[in-house]
């Protein structure tokens, strides 16, 4: 099969109810805004000469004269046990394995540091001892849980080493940048260094070091800098925001007595602004933000042959903010002849647009009801196929079929292979293909011998877990 991965590493639903001091694998940091920001950086090896290169979003290499280069979070893995440790089997799919009660019998053992779980092995559970002989704790942990998988792995700090390494990072730390978290199971401290340009890395990297530690930031490419509310631009000028709900759609305002009630509904203290209706109509743009990162700024409005574009950007440091939507809406003038001909789209953040079938352009024109049509968001339709499935739920996917049936892909940590060794298109999934793409649900059960059942039309074919991962499709 061939597809795009839409999901970051995810645990299911159950993950709640973990123990304490249970680490997983935590999700890729999202924003839950309509804008997002990709968190893009690399770091080289260090050089002969002592001195370090750190290459930054935009590739540039830059000298940390002499501090030992630090790497990204999201390239920072956790510790293994050596390979022959572990076994073709159990492979764990969902929260099956015993981690309570490995929990349990392994904090009574000298040097227990914590315990997480390996999807890069089988869904795994890993448990971290510190200064002590790991051969020899596995032993024990084979014999008093037989057949399930389990490793003991050495760690190099406690978590409470890592707290004082914290501290004193922070302690460095230039303004902008701070401390974030601790990574136990992978012995690093989290530090925010916010745009990730060149310098700054090497302000970090400075300041850290060569503690056990890693970065996040944002990408300069891709990140709009802070600062105050543009009052307009070439054609529009910025009259307010307020978190209130004017419609999913852009609306358009053509007199004094719209704009002034929508105005007092917005809870907006001061008195509506005066506008010119003959010169200029109002926008009202209605957009969604995360209620754990409202920093959001309207920088731009341009004006196309047949759409008007709105730039509301997020303009918040780059933390993880949860996935709730706020919303907040924008009032802004337009300039009437600076407007496209009808019909035009008008397009904001949100991606909820309008399409205007008056000729605004005219002074004396004003919207009705049937003038402007609601244009809810474009789903671009592409193969995709989850990261993780949760156990026990129908889970939709969208598959490309070209490549044929065989290896379906990694999910969960496995590789799925037909359990009948074909690889041809089943007669009904091949009619129900359109445009070469194929909707399908899939449902996964937990071991001892797991199962991913994929249905489409009807007809299900049965997966089960392989050794390898298969061929890649091109």
């Amino acid at each position: 099969m061939c597809w795009r991965s839409w999901q970051a590493f995810r645990e299911p639903e159950g993950t709640a109810q973990r123990p304490k001091h249970v680490e997983r694998r935590k999700p890729i940091r999202s924003v839950g805004l309509i804008l997002s920001i990709a968190l893009l950086a690399a770091c080289a090896e260090g050089l002969g000469d002592g001195s370090a290169t750190t290459t930054a979003p935009d590739g540039e290499p830059t000298s940390t004269t002499g501090s030992p280069p630090v790497p990204l979070c999201d390239d920072t893995g956790y510790p293994a046990a050596p390979d022959d440790w572990y076994r073709d089997t159990p492979i764990y799919v969902g929260n099956e394995m015993p981690t309570e009660e490995i929990q349990t019998f392994a904090s009574t053992l000298e040097g227990y540091e914590t315990i997480w779980i390996d999807r890069d092995h089988h869904g795994w559970v890993s448990v971290g001892f510190v200064d002590r002989d790991a051969r020899a704790y596995q032993e024990m942990l084979e014999t008093e849980f037989p057949g399930v998988g389990v490793v003991a792995v050495e760690m190099e700090r406690t978590e409470g080493e890592l707290e004082q390494i914290a501290q004193l990072i922070g302690s460095r730390l230039p303004a902008g940048m701070e401390v974030w978290d601790v990574y136990g199971a992978r012995g690093v401290v989290e530090v925010f260094v916010g745009l990730l340009t060149p310098e700054r890395i090497a302000m970090a990297e400075a300041a850290i070091g060569g503690e056990p530690a890693c970065l996040v930031g944002q990408d300069p490419a891709t990140t709009p800098l802070p600062g105050p509310q543009p009052a307009g631009g070439d054609g529009w000028a910025y009259l307010g925001e307020a978190e209130f709900f004017v419609a999913e759609h852009p609306v358009v305002v053509t007199d004094d007595s719209v704009l002034t009630d929508m105005w007092q509904k917005a809870g907006i203290t001061s008195g509506a602004p005066e506008v010119d209706f003959t010169k200029q109509v109002v926008l009202a743009l209605r957009i969604l933000h995360s209620s754990s990162c409202p920093v959001t700024r309207l920088d731009e409005i341009v004006f196309l042959k047949d759409a008007v574009d709105v730039l509301i950007v997020d303009i918040n440091d780059g933390r993880a903010c949860t996935a709730d939507g706020v919303t907040r809406t924008y009032f802004a003038a337009v300039n009437r002849d600076q407007l496209p001909s009808p019909p035009f789209r008008i397009s904001n953040s949100s991606g909820y647009d309008a399409m205007v079938e008056v000729d605004l352009r005219d002074p004396a024109a004003v919207v009705g009801p049937d003038d402007i049509t609601p244009v809810p968001p474009e789903t671009e339709r592409v193969a995709m196929v989850p990261d993780f499935v949760d156990v026990g739920f129908p889970w939709p996917a969208t598959l490309d079929p070209s490549c044929g049936t065989e290896y379906l892909g990694e999910i969960s940590g496995v590789s799925w292979y037909r359990s009948d060794g074909l690889n041809d298109l089943p007669p009904e999934w091949d009619a129900a293909t359109v445009d070469g793409l194929l909707d399908v649900e899939m449902v996964m059960t937990e071991g001892p011998e797991p199962t991913l059942t994929v249905t489409a039309a009807g007809v299900g074919i049965l997966y089960l877990p392989g050794a390898d991962e298969g061929p890649a499709c091109e």
